[in-house]
């Protein structure tokens, strides 16, 4: 997309966040991206994604809990923190390697707290393991009480 952010989390494991549509677009392991094609062309290529995709995320988890709208981002300890608006509440969506193998740990907080249960649907990828800290995980489904959806954290192991 236009708002592509590509981000190297440590030397293995890099994503794409796209911020027109505030979601995940995917993630890879091997290598970063070579953006020659993309600034040669003045904007109308894209870049070359060197290594191999590990998970692929079709549509935003948040998908059916209403619009999406960026508020920008921010980097601490060099790893990227993202923040948009889904309906009222404000998401913070932050992103660090795993300690161990190929993959990714995705943190997030919503505020205000939903008032009723919280579900969200991540992407259906036979690449990627996910494993939630708190709520219900079923398959790739995630429901959290309204208490449990103001922070969580999601696992991504990567084959």
């Amino acid at each position: 997309g236009p708002a592509a952010i590509a981000v190297a989390l440590d030397y293995g494991t890099s994503l794409c966040w796209d911020a027109g549509s505030c979601r995940l677009r995917n993630s890879w392991t091997g290598g970063f991206i070579d953006g020659y094609p993309y600034w040669r062309a003045n904007g109308s290529s894209v870049a070359k994604l060197n290594g191999s995709i590990g998970y692929v995320e079709e549509k935003s988890p948040f998908a059916d809990a209403g619009e999406r709208k960026f508020l920008g981002y921010s980097v601490k300890a060099g790893l990227p923190i993202f923040r948009y608006k889904v309906g009222v509440a404000t998401v913070t969506e932050g992103y660090s390697p795993v300690e161990k193998g190929k993959g990714f740990v995705r943190s997030f907080s919503v505020s205000p707290a939903p008032d009723a249960p919280l579900v969200l649907n991540f992407s259906n990828d036979e690449n990627a393991k996910i494993t939630s800290d708190t709520g219900v995980l079923d398959g790739t489904k995630l429901t959290l009480t309204p208490a449990e959806a103001s922070k969580f954290t999601l696992t991504f192991s990567l084959k």
